[in-house]
């Protein structure tokens, strides 16, 4: 089990921080570069990476091309910024549709930043057959939106047009799934970020919100992670 965590948003100061600090963990993504390149390689599963709130495939650049270079066959989610259901269709249609156009007729791993692991998680567990995989970064899945900044929360419920009346399902996901997250984060606590059984596989990392698509330690877990479906 992990250590616990009170509850409630980040400090101002980890918030304001998440201005800064991403542009710093990019530089220590560079000097982690020899880590990195001695990763286990990939067999060319395939891998969809989905960002987050508000964000488009710019963000996961980085992230993708570290696992298009491991040797997996990797997507971004290319439809501009994510607006969860405005960006992706009632029940995630239009997601179902670039799930099925790349993954072909095997499974696919979904890999989601912030708001994409939630739909990533949404969507696994109603297709079960389609995915081998969820990892999260930095996720609030929990559905505890105290988690979070009242700000924050107010504008994800505008932006996306969420169905407020829709109760979050946390029985536990039916698909292997890694959850990482940082205590340190900016935007989102961690106590909702993590799940909650036994042998859930969440792993802590030094970081920001922001910053988990340009983190070092997240990308080697990521790459290890991944490693063990094709072992």
């Amino acid at each position: 089990m992990y250590e616990e965590v009170s509850a409630g948003p980040p400090s101002l100061a980890l918030t304001l921080a998440e201005t800064f600090r991403p542009s710093l963990e990019l530089a220590t993504l560079f000097a982690a570069a020899p880590l990195l390149w001695a990763a286990p390689r990939g067999d060319g599963r395939k891998v969809l990476v989905l960002p987050g709130f508000s964000l488009d495939d710019t963000s996961t650049y980085c992230l993708r091309s570290y696992l298009t270079f491991l040797g997996y066959h990797v997507s971004g989610l290319g439809m501009g910024p994510n607006f969860g259901d405005r960006t992706l269709g009632s029940d995630s249609r239009r997601l179902g549709a670039k799930i099925d156009g790349h993954r072909g007729e095997g499974k696919i791993i979904l890999i989601g930043h912030s708001l994409g692991g939630v739909v990533a998680r949404q969507y696994a567990r109603r297709h079960p057959d389609q995915i081998e995989r969820v990892i999260c970064l930095g996720s609030p899945f929990a559905g505890d939106e105290t988690s979070m900044n009242e700000g924050v929360v107010w504008l994800r419920r505008h932006m996306t047009g969420e169905d407020r009346s829709i109760v979050t399902d946390r029985s536990p996901l039916p698909v292997p799934h890694t959850v990482i997250y940082s205590r340190s984060d900016g935007v989102v606590s961690p106590f909702d970020c993590r799940d909650s059984a036994d042998d859930a596989d969440n792993i802590e990392v030094p970081g920001s919100h922001i910053g988990l698509v340009v983190n070092a330690a997240a990308f080697r877990i990521i790459a290890e992670r991944l490693a063990q479906i094709a072992a």
